[in-house]
């Protein structure tokens, strides 16, 4: 839940840049576009709802030819499957010497905040829907309680519009006492409300003038729009630029029929159409009605407009391309949010190998990642879910003592740090100790204090410099990387772990060898096994468990990274799973 919440603000920030630069683009070239396209602008905002989409459309085409038009080889260990997870446990039991997979739920706080969002936002969205709801039902009210005008002064206007226009639909006239100037509703049904006595005020040809500006917004489909801009702020009732472009969007829908209905005609008809905009300048008093006229400023501009007049056809389809380009450039450059946030795909397609095992159908996002350095061959278990980014939990750790040596906030030979006196739940915990012992028993406060050490900026530059993951910081300093912003494949564990050995991420050769030696779990007679567990909790539940490492045999190195999810799961789980699946292949 906290995660979704996260990619709804996330989006709710891509989305506002959009609007933004849709904003932007609006003021700088809106002179130049002809009246009914500053109309019909104004749908490109709704756009942006394309970014609550989990994944992007290209995306999902890559994705799609890439696990279903694969020419990857398929193997199936047919002897796994039939075999009893309970027996293999026996086989090959963890050796309880080496490591210590403690672990502390997640911190609840920000979880709180989420909760008390999605609380704001379901009372905001309440009282907004609220309020639209009443305005339906008064509009509602107008309608029935009104007077149907079937006189032939009226009719004759209605059909003459209509004719003009070219608009077929039955409209009906609504006379209503709740209204004070012309107005019209009607997203399938077109109803014009005109003030009670209004056709006995008004000449004949001032009626089929004001009938005609009615109709040109049915005409032009104003409703659609209209309904957009009040269904999103209802939904995103926070965001201002909404409301700034929902009265923008009205003043250039007026502004639109006023064009539509003057193209229809003569000069003479003209001056009355002015004229009769100047007789009906009266607030509206409904947000589910298109009144005649708004206010007096665009009063003003209507009237400028409509002294101005002169016919423009030319390039409106240069002006629509143009909008088209920015708008898609747009979304290429404002990012996205993403579902289950995925790595790259690796780049050895030929030397890769798909496995299956029944430990990893127990969960659709468990995944085990292989790698043989000298074959140059990958072995992956659930190839999907290995392509997968999750919170790295525990197995961060040992960048951040990494980091830290890198920094000199400690040294190879004195990385002892000072326990603050805080008691933790696990007696391992409340001790002095060096990073060896820390990462034996997963210590959060001693890589708490590294980063706090080495500050936020310095983090971000280091995780961006090796292409940790997501690389994304935003949780707190103390958390980010437990079930928080951080997130991480097994593919790119994989990859990092061998970077990390072959000296590829600019570490100097002792901070890797003291590394190395301080996640060194066992030898045996020939072979030497390195590795780190991650455990995440929620809700006092271990949920996730993480095992990466690498293991040396001889003249050859293999690495791992395990990824199990689910409930009782843990760092002890992944890490016998991973073992189990070495021993099977003879590598451990």
């Amino acid at each position: 839940m906290t995660q979704l919440i996260e990619r709804f603000l996330f989006n709710n920030v891509s989305m506002s840049l959009f609007l933004l630069l849709i904003a932007l683009v609006r003021n700088v070239i809106g002179k130049q576009l002809n009246p009914r396209l500053r109309g019909l602008f104004w749908y490109f905002p709704f756009l942006s709802i394309l970014f609550f989409i989990p994944y992007q459309p290209l995306a999902n085409f890559k994705a799609f030819l890439h696990y279903n038009v694969g020419t990857i080889s398929n193997f199936q260990n047919s002897w796994i499957e039939k075999t009893n997870s309970g027996i293999l446990d026996s086989f090959y039991p963890l050796k309880n010497e080496w490591m210590n997979d403690y672990s502390l739920p997640s911190s609840s706080a920000f979880s709180d905040y989420m909760n008390f969002f999605v609380l704001v936002w379901v009372i905001g969205v309440g009282i907004k829907g609220f309020l639209f709801l009443f305005s339906f039902y008064n509009l509602h009210s107008w309608i029935k309680e009104g007077q149907l005008l079937q006189n032939s002064t009226i009719q004759h206007s209605l059909e003459k519009a209509q004719s003009v226009l070219k608009y077929h639909k039955r409209v009906r006239i609504i006379s209503s006492k709740r209204i004070l100037t012309p107005a019209t509703s009607g997203l399938f049904h077109p109803v014009i409300l005109l003030p009670d006595g209004y056709c006995s005020k008004e000449s004949e040809e001032h009626l089929f003038l004001i009938l005609m500006h009615e109709l040109a917004h049915h005409k032009n489909k104003d409703f659609y729009q209209q309904c957009l801009f009040i269904w999103s702020t209802i939904f995103f009732w926070y965001n201002p630029l909404l409301y700034w472009m929902a009265g923008k969007a009205a003043k250039d829908r007026e502004i639109a029929c006023d064009q539509l209905v003057l193209s229809r005609l003569t000069e003479t008809e003209i001056i009355s159409y002015g004229q009769a905009l100047l007789n009906s300048f009266v607030q509206k008093n409904n947000t589910q009605l298109i009144a005649f006229s708004d206010n007096k400023k665009l009063l003003i501009e209507r009237i400028h407009i409509i002294a101005d007049y002169r016919a423009k056809t030319k390039y409106w389809y240069i002006q629509i391309l143009m909008i088209l380009l920015i708008t898609g450039a747009a979304f290429i450059a404002i990012p996205q949010s993403e579902g289950n946030q995925n790595a790259s795909l690796l780049e050895e397609r030929a030397s890769i190998e798909v496995l299956a095992d029944t430990s990893f159908f127990k969960n659709s996002q468990n995944a085990l990642v292989l790698y043989d350095e000298k074959a140059e061959k990958y072995s992956i278990y659930n190839e999907k879910a290995a392509y997968q980014r999750f919170s790295p939990d525990s197995t961060y750790k040992l960048w951040s003592g990494l980091f830290g040596l890198k920094y000199d906030i400690i040294q190879p030979n004195q990385n002892q740090l000072t326990w603050d006196g805080t008691a933790y739940p696990f007696a391992a915990w409340n001790k002095d100790q060096g990073l060896q012992e820390a990462l034996t028993n997963s210590t959060n406060w001693y890589f708490q204090l590294l980063d706090s050490r080495l500050g936020k900026a310095s983090l971000a530059k280091e995780f961006s410099a090796i292409n940790y993951g997501n690389s994304n910081l935003l949780g707190s300093i103390n958390d980010y990387w437990l079930e928080s912003s951080l997130k991480i494949s097994a593919t790119e564990q994989v990859q990092l772990l061998k970077k990390l050995l072959n000296n590829e991420l600019n570490f100097s050769t002792a901070e890797i060898q003291f590394i190395k030696d301080a996640i060194k779990l066992e030898s045996g007679p020939n072979y030497t096994l390195y590795g780190k567990t991650g455990t995440g909790r929620r809700q006092n539940q271990q949920s996730r468990g993480w095992f990466i490492g690498f293991i040396e045999a001889e003249d050859q190195t293999y690495y791992f990274a395990c990824h199990l999810q689910g409930e009782d799961t843990s760092g002890q789980e992944a890490a016998k799973e991973t073992l189990r699946i070495l021993r099977e292949r003879d590598l451990y």
